[in-house]
């Protein structure tokens, strides 16, 4: 467990997350940093759910089926252009959620 002042930090690093854009328009060669990579099943298939955080530590989040996740290493940065599907909310911290990302 934590120490209180641990927890406060970390706290005051999430939140600095905002939503990025407007719903609808396409992000163009974003320098993003892949933080988690995981997969999960349901009742329709697979699919993928990617964390991100771009240089100003706000949170970009893709869930989808794309062979190419399985291939985004942790850690590692990309050039991403996506498309913004939604602005979220999750545990208090604000995510843009994407789809039709391309990585270079």
């Amino acid at each position: 467990e934590l120490p209180a002042v641990e927890l406060l930090e970390v706290a005051e690093v999430v939140s600095n997350s905002n939503h990025l854009g407007e719903v609808g328009t396409r992000l163009k060669a974003v320098e993003v940093t892949v933080d988690s990579v995981s997969f999960k099943e349901s009742e329709f298939g697979g699919y993928y759910i990617v964390k991100m955080t771009d240089a100003d530590e706000n949170e970009i989040v893709h869930f989808g089926s794309g062979k190419f996740c399985e291939a985004l290493e942790e850690k590692a940065s990309y050039k991403v252009s996506m498309t913004i599907k939604s602005h979220k909310e999750f545990k208090g911290v604000k995510n843009t959620q994407v789809s039709r990302p391309a990585f270079a």
